[in-house]
């Protein structure tokens, strides 16, 4: 198994930080056997990954964007970032294939370990006009005792869903919504109410029940009527 990495060393992140920040891994299997791959990171909170899980079939790429979360503030220039990413990726046999993603890996990381490549790539922060360096390593600087999380692909505490809740014309829309609802449950409620109040007189006159009793359901049905529709009204 052959995959190839670009870019192979770090994802860069380009100012201004206060807002989302993309970069786009590719990933290429050179080799003549599908692959599967899942992406972890040292910080999930952080980052999302669309996929962050796949098959990659033999001669073909897979773009994979990485998405960074807003910072409240702007870091400082000599800020240097200690995330990193984890991309791991094993060869398929006619036995596990058609496996399901989930089931597939965790399979794999239950059993030898020696099946499963892995490269990680650290994390590059830039302002709006800078150059990332090439690493004279050639290789990411990475401590051996990280903890990585799979990543997500989805936003997880993003601002966007925020402020998308806080949109005025949505919360209009919600409270008009709202009124029409329990406009509609109002007219049903007096509509009840209504029926209510004919049974209970035509029951009442076919029995040959005394006028004061018939006054006195028909007021405890109309006071009932009002209560609820003044409770909707409150709400």
């Amino acid at each position: 198994m052959t995959l190839e990495f670009e870019p192979s060393q770090h994802l860069s992140f380009r100012g201004p930080l206060t807002q989302h920040s993309e970069s786009t891994l590719t990933l290429t299997n050179t080799g003549s056997q599908l692959v599967a791959y899942k992406i972890k990171t040292t910080a999930p909170k952080q980052y999302c990954v669309k996929p962050n899980a796949g098959r990659i079939n033999a001669n073909s790429s897979v773009s994979i964007q990485v998405i960074s979360q807003p910072f409240k503030e702007e870091p400082t220039l000599d800020f240097k970032c200690k995330d990193k990413f984890l991309i791991q990726s094993v060869a398929l046999t006619p036995d596990n294939e058609n496996m399901g993603l989930t089931d597939l890996w965790t399979t794999l990381e239950n059993g030898p370990k020696d099946k499963i490549s892995q490269k990680k790539l650290r994390c590059v922060f830039l302002s709006e006009n800078e150059e990332a360096q090439a690493d004279q390593s050639g290789r990411a600087d990475i401590d051996g005792n990280e903890e990585y999380t799979n990543a997500s692909p989805s936003r997880p505490n993003s601002q966007e869903n925020l402020n998308n809740s806080q949109d005025p014309s949505r919360l209009r829309q919600e409270l008009a919504d709202a009124r029409e609802t329990i406009q509609r449950m109002q007219k049903e409620l007096q509509s009840a109410g209504s029926k209510s109040l004919s049974k209970v007189s035509a029951s009442a006159s076919n029995v040959g029940y005394p006028a004061y009793i018939i006054f006195i359901a028909s007021f405890i049905v109309a006071a009932l009527t009002w209560y609820f529709t003044n409770a909707l009204h409150q709400q």
